[in-house]
């Protein structure tokens, strides 16, 4: 037949057969596409009903924190969800607070409130969510130690807080081990900010201009809407009258090593 049919199309005579071929071709090809897809749809319900489902996570989102002086910093809690029937447990707490958006956290969130711990991402003052007026590392200390104070009255915490977090995320983490929070068990800063002050931010004394791109990508947010004091000319005497937890953060790495709390610290430097 296919002889047949190849002569009749080279000699001129197979237009009609030629049609009914490609009809019948494609009506083959239309019934063996739909039988796959039904077979296809058939095995991914298959195996969606037999794959176990993931922990359920319950998030607790822009819970408004208040801070001593009456500023309220935004929040957002990730627990697993409470079985029916069954009581709250206490949990250990991961806490991260965080400049860029507590949004950033809800991939770490969800994974660590899946795996038994209670995890807290917080706006810090002054950004996104949070009341206030942001101030580079200068309040920090002070409310996040108010932070953990609150975590540690929560239903859902045992009062045992870690924390983690890479550059200014783990600057905070600084500005807390430095600020003795009864509550923080242990820190885990990576590429942390600190010693700002005359290593970090500056070079031996000289503004690194590579700290531009960081201001106006990241501090840009909350220069559009709230009024930030910008960072002083003169260094040394803004460092002599900023308050305290700021100047130890941004100068005092050394004061870091001191501190006993349970850490581990990653890093690099330049030679």
């Amino acid at each position: 037949m296919l002889k047949r049919a190849r002569k009749q199309i080279a000699d001129g005579t197979g237009n009609t057969y030629r049609g009914k071929l490609s009809r019948r071709h494609l009506a083959g090809r239309f019934v063996r596409a739909s039988v796959a897809c039904f077979l296809l749809a058939s095995m991914v319900a298959l195996v969606e009903a037999e794959t176990p489902q993931g922990p359920k996570i319950e998030l607790q989102a822009n819970i408004m924190v208040p801070m001593r002086d009456g500023i309220k910093l935004a929040t957002d809690v990730y627990l697993p969800a409470v079985v029916p029937g069954k009581q709250q447990e206490r949990l250990p707490v991961i806490l991260s607070r965080i400049p860029y958006n507590k949004d950033v956290a809800k991939r770490a969130g969800n994974y660590f409130a899946s795996h038994g711990y209670a995890f807290v991402a917080q706006d810090t003052r002054g950004r996104y969510g949070s009341e206030g007026v942001w101030k580079f590392l200068t309040d920090d200390g002070v409310d996040g130690k108010d932070c953990a104070a609150w975590i540690g009255k929560q239903p859902w915490s045992n009062g045992r807080i870690g924390m983690l977090g890479t550059s200014y995320v783990g600057g905070t983490q600084h500005t807390m081990a430095l600020a003795d929070v009864p509550e923080l068990a242990t820190v885990i800063p990576v590429d942390a900010a600190s010693n700002m002050g005359r290593q970090g931010m500056r070079n031996a004394g000289a503004f690194e201009m590579r700290f531009w791109n960081w201001i106006m990508l990241k501090a840009g947010w909350a220069v559009c809407s709230k009024k930030i004091r910008p960072w002083p000319r003169n260094s040394k005497r803004w460092l002599r009258t900023a308050p305290p937890t700021c100047r130890n953060c941004l100068c005092a790495v050394g004061r870091l090593l001191c501190v006993s709390l349970p850490s581990m610290r990653t890093g690099w430097w330049r030679r």
